[in-house]
């Protein structure tokens, strides 16, 4: 009997230390903020004439960042944070802040590759017959096109280069 107690309580600790993982791993963001400095309120968080402003794009494909100079700097001048917010939505993929240096950053979530790895191509294999994959090497996702060349036909070399993905 004293058994089948320590064995419930057991269960109940795992289950217990389980849900409390579950919910820290879910709930992380939300106390996160505690370690960051809090935000001066005497800041001017508005777009002035000689305010910085970055774009920062991320490309969920390629995982690639691209940061360059926002072009339509002209448009969000004496825009507060908050207006330029519901411009550039969070619903749109947009996160907008000031850095501590007074500069605004645009950043922006693209589902999409990059422009650098848009137009690649690269050979692989499906099913055993060499395939047409879309983006660099190492991204096996989307299939262009299955040719009706089988793997083994090729010569080693070959065939080796193209199982490791080589052949851009």
């Amino acid at each position: 009997m004293r058994k089948r107690y320590q064995g419930l309580i057991l269960v109940g600790a795992l289950l217990c230390s389980f849900g409390l993982g579950y919910f820290v791993a879910y709930n992380y963001r939300q106390y996160d903020n505690l370690s960051q400095k809090p935000v001066s309120a005497s800041k001017d968080f508005t777009v002035h004439e000689d305010t910085k402003v970055t774009l920062e794009r991320i490309y969920t494909r390629c995982r690639h960042v691209v940061t360059s100079d926002f072009k339509g700097r002209k448009y969000l001048k004496g825009r507060s944070l908050e207006e330029i917010r519901k411009l550039y939505t969070f619903k749109e993929g947009y996160l907008v802040w000031f850095n501590e240096d007074g500069s605004l950053v645009i950043h922006q979530r693209v589902d999409d590759w990059c422009p650098e790895d848009k137009d690649k191509r690269h050979l692989g294999v499906y099913k055993g017959y060499v395939a047409v994959y879309k983006g660099p090497t190492g991204y096996n996702e989307e299939i262009v096109r299955i040719t009706r060349i089988r793997v083994e036909t090729l010569p080693a070399k070959m065939r080796q280069d193209i199982m490791s993905g080589n052949l851009e």
